[in-house]
């Protein structure tokens, strides 16, 4: 993941077994919570949720009903762009 902050752009690589890889650039960033993972835990995503909700895409890697409730790693931005690599 790389952050630029003249730009305010986030850009992800997800890597998965099962099907291509993913890039997934968020542009516009308004809010980014980044956290690692626990000690003894590795840092898989197993189930990730993304949203539109006025205007604003929200991602998030877990399954809740508000990002306000979520402690773990998420973003809010005012676009999105992905591709297969």
């Amino acid at each position: 993941m790389y952050v630029t902050d003249s730009i305010r752009q986030v850009s992800m690589i997800f890597d998965s077994d099962w099907s291509e890889s993913i890039e997934m650039v968020f542009e516009g960033v308004l809010k980014l919570n980044l956290c690692p993972s626990q000690d003894n835990y590795c840092s898989d995503i197993a189930i990730a949720t993304m949203e539109k909700e006025d205007e604003i895409v929200k991602f998030y890697t877990d399954e809740k009903e508000s990002i306000q409730e979520y402690d773990g790693t998420w973003i809010e931005s005012l676009g999105l762009r992905w591709r297969f690599i």
